[in-house]
């Protein structure tokens, strides 16, 4: 148990942090899921539009690593593109 203030705020503050960056995290992989479920080109397009604009916010905000949203942006576009 932590017993100086500054630790004590640190804490509070990273499950704050751990709690708002989980729930961005969970809603880019339903995003993905929905860039999948997708059945036409134009859903498929519109998906995609979506779950990038997401990628790119939380990379932004340093909650996923620039390279990491790259490469899953890559990943989902590929897929797509495959899937058509």
């Amino acid at each position: 148990m932590l017993r100086h203030k500054d630790g004590i705020k640190r804490t509070r503050q990273n499950e704050k942090r751990r709690i708002r960056n989980r729930s961005v995290i969970s809603k880019i992989k339903s995003l993905r899921k929905k860039v999948d479920a997708a059945t036409t080109p134009e859903g498929r397009q519109e998906a995609i539009n979506v779950v990038s604009s997401a990628i790119g916010k939380a990379a932004k905000r340093s909650i996923i690593h620039p390279n990491k949203a790259s490469r899953m942006l890559s990943r989902i576009t590929r897929r797509a593109n495959t899937a058509s």
